[in-house]
């Protein structure tokens, strides 16, 4: 597994040397594209959703440190089950998932210390929330 593992993240961190290809133009476009709408809409929405209470309950519950938890259990719970069961392929997914979670974790806490993106919540209610980039006060890992 660590193996593939390092071969995982070397093809994740070098995958922007191949959006010059042909085939990839058309997803990178969408994505790139898709990434501007969002970044461009962000402040509005942001403001939407503070204005509500609709998500209040579901960020009481779902709190960052529970759903880092509950997203490092569920391969943990489906390997230890199949192992349980004698189930092979159940283990190698079960890996599978849970080197997929520490393939992104990687990726998110490095993006995250690179662009220190700051968090609504670093931000009155009704603040401005424009040029949030390289603009957080907390640690390069963020609070979660």
């Amino acid at each position: 597994m660590p193996a593939r593992f390092l071969h995982d993240q070397k093809d994740m961190w070098l995958f922007p040397t191949k959006l010059g290809k042909a085939k990839n133009w058309i997803p990178t476009a969408i994505i790139i594209g898709g990434t501007a709408v969002f970044i461009k809409e962000d402040p509005p929405l942001e403001r939407k959703v503070r204005q509500t209470d609709l998500f209040t309950d579901y960020n009481k519950v779902m709190k960052s440190s529970i759903s880092g938890g509950l997203i490092t259990v569920v391969p943990v719970g489906f390997y230890v089950l199949s192992l349980i069961r004698h189930d092979s392929y159940g283990q190698g997914t079960g890996l599978l998932a849970g080197e997929a979670v520490l393939n992104d974790t990687v990726l998110m806490v490095v993006m995250k210390a690179i662009t220190r993106r700051a968090r609504p919540s670093e931000f009155p209610p009704n603040g401005a929330y424009n040029d949030t980039f390289f603009a957080t006060h907390n640690s390069f890992l963020g609070q979660g």
